[in-house]
């Protein structure tokens, strides 16, 4: 068994990679397990002799045995990350781990608040203080009414918001383009906003700006959403994503439809869009459970 290449290999991570012995042991268990399979499966000993089905067939075997995704994965890119060590020193000619894909890890629910947190929250905003408790309040309330994204709202242009006419025109990725309607609530948050902002005499291409007439940066957003968030939501994630999925999972409880909610959040495919609908499954199985004979 060509061992003395892993033990080099191993070397090579902790004295010219600088990996850490945590790091480093996962590797040396990842690559002790590698070798062992090669050698009951397919009775391989040596580097040069290990094919691409052997590494596959390597990969079916953890899948089967349970093991998670991100764990098969984890462990496929250090056998990977083994045979390009031995291809550019010159110990193998030929990478048979080159090309093999990692496994489909399940998409993670998207973290929200729940509807009775939102309306603590919103109903708290203070419209009525100083420059950066309006500026707070607008921001806030633009990310949960539009679900639009962070970089969306600090890209928002003046001549994006149209009040009169109670809509947003929001730059969404690969340049397109999408209008977001305003309702009373977001529009009188909005026009707080633009008041005080013109009673500070601010004035700059971008709409949401600092009191010292600066666009807002995204720091400042998430400092925003998460000092809002950690008074009146018990949810884990405090940042201004979850509002944004907060958006997309309150519309779905409440009846919107699948391809409403695609436009509103801007997703180019719907494949996108129906992870919410888990979110809605586990929101029925709750209310489900309020039956009498459940």
């Amino acid at each position: 068994m060509d061992r003395d290449f892993t033990e080099k290999y191993l070397d090579y991570l902790r004295f010219q990679r600088k990996f850490s012995e945590h790091t480093l042991l996962a590797y040396s268990k990842d690559l002790s397990q590698f070798h062992q399979f090669l050698e009951e499966e397919f009775d391989c000993t040596r580097m040069e002799a290990v094919q691409r089905q052997f590494i596959r067939s390597w990969v079916v075997q953890l899948a089967e045995s349970g093991m998670l995704p991100r764990t098969v994965n984890r462990k496929l890119s250090s056998v990977k990350s083994f045979f390009r060590y031995l291809v550019k020193h010159g110990h193998v000619d030929k990478d048979p781990a080159q090309g093999i894909r990692n496994l489909k890890v399940p998409g993670r629910l998207p973290k929200s608040i729940t509807q009775n947190e939102a309306n603590r929250a919103m109903d708290a905003l203070d419209m009525s203080g100083d420059y950066d408790d309006v500026l707070g309040a607008a921001v806030f309330s633009s990310l949960y009414h539009t679900g639009m994204r962070r970089a969306e709202l600090i890209d928002l242009k003046e001549a994006d918001v149209d009040l009169v006419k109670g809509q947003l025109r929001v730059m969404g990725k690969r340049r397109k383009e999408r209008i977001i309607p305003v309702g009373d609530e977001l529009k009188g948050h909005l026009e707080a906003y633009s008041t005080i902002k013109s009673e500070h005499s601010l004035s700059d291409d971008r709409y949401f700006l600092t009191k010292r007439g600066n666009p807002l940066y995204p720091k400042k957003v998430y400092t925003i959403v998460n000092d809002i968030l950690t008074v009146f939501s018990r949810a884990d994630q405090k940042s201004p994503h979850v509002l944004r999925h907060s958006f997309a999972t309150h519309l779905l409880e409440r009846g919107a439809g699948m391809h409403v909610i695609r436009e509103l959040l801007g997703h180019k495919d719907l494949s996108a869009t129906q992870i919410y609908a888990h979110n809605d499954i586990a929101h029925l199985k709750e209310v489900l459970k309020l039956h009498p004979k459940s």
